[in-house]
């Protein structure tokens, strides 16, 4: 096993980056006011970890006009749901490969939306905030 920020954060970089079109970096705000979708994915091998990805209103916008390739509006809630749960489990497993390589065994959760941080009151998490042109948001990481 590598180095769990350091390999999230490449791969947050490398998903948003050949997925999304979004150049992002780590960032110094980390204060971010509200969180439109917070969405989970739970690792149980190589190593049980969860991966919480906290995302305002403005970056889930960019995310699926991006996907989608048409405006907001024109975009249903099942459709930005979908886009994001799938866009969380395509960075797990980017993830995966980069923290623990291509020739080990995964098995990972179907990704979640949760609808309450108060489902996420454990400590322990290491945050990782990010900036994507502009628009801010948060990954976690946890060692169960």
């Amino acid at each position: 096993m590598n180095n769990l920020k350091e390999d999230l954060l490449i791969s947050v970089q490398n998903t948003f980056a050949q997925m999304l079109f979004l150049d992002v970096m780590e960032s110094d705000i980390t204060e971010i006011k509200h969180y439109s979708h917070i969405l989970r994915l739970t690792i149980m091998e190589p190593e049980f970890l969860d991966l919480v990805l906290w995302l305002p209103l403005e970056i889930k916008k960019e995310i699926a006009e991006n996907i989608y390739g048409k405006d907001w509006d024109d975009i249903t809630d099942t459709e930005i749901d979908d886009c994001l749960l799938e866009m969380l489990n395509v960075l797990g497993g980017n993830f995966l490969i980069e923290y623990a390589g291509q020739d080990v065994k995964y098995n990972i959760s179907l990704p979640e939306i949760l609808f309450d941080e108060e489902e996420l009151h454990e400590s322990g998490f290491t945050d990782i905030y990010f900036n994507a042109e502009g628009k801010f948001f948060k990954v976690s990481v946890k060692r169960k």
